[in-house]
Parts: structure tokens; sequence; C-alpha cells
């Protein structure tokens, strides 16, 4: 029996570079209801500071009448096939998946996207399904991080465990079911954000995540 600790994998931002199809979804969804996109760099920078819809919206000239109007047609696209293959795989992430695999250690891929069956095409699609042992996922529109807890909780057992994920969801996750946070600052929240959650460690990016299990 091994005494490796099980690896949960947030994602997006984790696992995936996002931003392309977030802000292809965005620049499309503000020119339709007659506002001006911002940058791509802006919108990142002011997603990674957690700037809400609303404020986002008036900074791109969106009047706020709109908003449950174009947050609609923004949930709608977000998960369709021809988007998700704007995603890519973070550099090396790919590599790091493979090591830990033959390694021995047990991941799980947590996920709080609407579309599971999507979900797992896309990791099929990508080649990199084959090193978890399990997908998990589940949406709500709110307590997001009470959800992954209890999707990481139902594999967990009375084990040890690592979450790794870019979002205050997956941090204050692992704090709730006393496991290890790993935050990475490659995905939708910044590295000052992400101090001020406490994790226990913060990366680049996941394939740091080897030296940090090394300390194990």
């Amino acid at each position: 029996m091994t005494d490796k600790p099980k690896i949960f994998f947030d994602l997006d931002g984790t696992v995936l570079d996002v931003s392309a199809r977030h802000y292809r979804i965005y620049e499309r969804t503000t020119r339709a209801f007659g506002g001006t996109s911002l940058s791509k760099r802006e919108y990142w920078r002011s997603k990674q500071e957690k700037l809400s819809w609303p404020d986002m919206l008036t900074k791109s000239g969106v009047t706020l009448n709109k908003l449950d109007d174009f947050m609609a047609v923004f949930i709608a696209e977000i998960e369709n096939p021809e988007e998700l293959a704007q995603d890519n795989l973070i550099e090396g992430v790919a590599e790091t998946l493979q090591k830990l695999h033959s390694e021995g250690y047990c991941m799980y891929l947590v996920s709080l996207r609407r579309g599971h069956e999507k979900f797992l095409q896309q990791l099929k699609d990508l080649g990199i399904a084959r090193y978890f042992a399990e997908t998990l996922s589940g949406h709500t529109d709110e307590n997001t991080p009470d959800l992954k807890a209890s999707l990481i909780a139902s594999k967990l057992g009375d084990g040890r465990g690592v979450m790794i994920g870019d979002t205050e969801a997956d941090v204050l996750a692992a704090k709730k079911i006393g496991i290890v946070s790993v935050a990475v600052t490659s995905g939708i929240r910044s590295e000052a954000f992400l101090r001020e959650l406490n994790p226990d460690y913060i990366l680049d990016d996941a394939t740091s995540l080897p030296a940090v299990l090394e300390q194990f």
C-alpha cells in the first residue's frame, strides 16, 4: 500500500491555458451588446484581480441592464466544443502528469464545469485522460469551495492529499478538508490575490509540483 498522497488537480488555469477561449467569447459577446472590449492583457489582468462582471462590463461600455443577457450568452458559449478547442495544455504539464503517474501517484481531476461529457471528451482529445484515476465534476453558482471539498473528500479516504489549483475555490477547499493546498499563478488569479489566501505553497505553474512532493 502506497503512502504517497493523492493529488487533486484543478483543470482550467492549472492544467489548461484557457485564456484564449475566455477572451474570444468575452470579445465577441461584448461586441454583440454594443460595447468595446478591453485588450486581452487588460481583460486577463482584471480577471486575475477578480474584477466583478458588472465592473468588467462597465469598463467595456456595456450597460448594466444588459448584464443578465450578456452572462446568459457567455455561459451558453463557454463550453461549446468549438470553443473548448481553443484551450491548450500549459507548457510542460503533460510531461509532469506523465512523470507523477509513472511514479505511482494516484491523481484525480476536479472541475466545476457544467458539462461533464464535454469535459471528458476534451481530456481524451488532449491525450491526458489516462493519467487520472477518475475525473470529478459538478457545478453550483454558490459555495464552490464546499462543492470542491465534497468532491475531493469522496475520494480522499483516510490518506493524505494535495490540491493544486489557480483559484480561491481550490485553496479554500483544501483548507476545509485539511489537505495540502498548492496555488498556481498560471490561471485566473494573480499571485497577490492567492497569497492573501495563505496556501501552503504558491508556484508559477504545475510543473513545479514534483519538487514540492519531494518534501513529503
